[in-house]
């Protein structure tokens, strides 16, 4: 089974926005090389880099990633994302706890 979910990263201002996202989309790759991450913008119409990441990935990686966007969310404090899926999702200075509900978002 495969799951898609789209990430959208904000910060005190774009440029701290697009680093956050690059930063992140690292991370991602880093905790499961073998998921799709592709970066992304809001509109055709900006010029920026992107503050939008779309992951692909299997099931068996729902876990991981769950955990080690909570992890990131906890060393990157002035950052603030928006998971979109069915429903839509704000996590800003996510704690421990709440990994479990990013897990469940990511099933869905």
């Amino acid at each position: 089974m495969t799951i898609e979910k789209t990430i959208k990263i904000s910060g005190p201002d774009l440029a701290d926005s697009q680093l956050l996202t690059a930063d992140l989309m690292s991370s991602i790759k880093l905790m499961t090389p073998d998921i799709s991450v592709e970066r992304g913008k809001g509109g055709a119409e900006t010029m920026d880099l992107g503050t939008i990441l779309t992951v692909v990935l299997g099931s068996a990686a729902v876990t991981a990633v769950a955990k080690g966007i909570a992890d990131w969310l906890r060393r990157q404090p002035k950052a603030k994302i928006t998971i979109y899926s069915n429903g839509k999702l704000e996590a800003e200075n996510i704690s421990s706890a709440d990994a479990v509900k990013l897990t469940e978002i990511f099933k869905s």
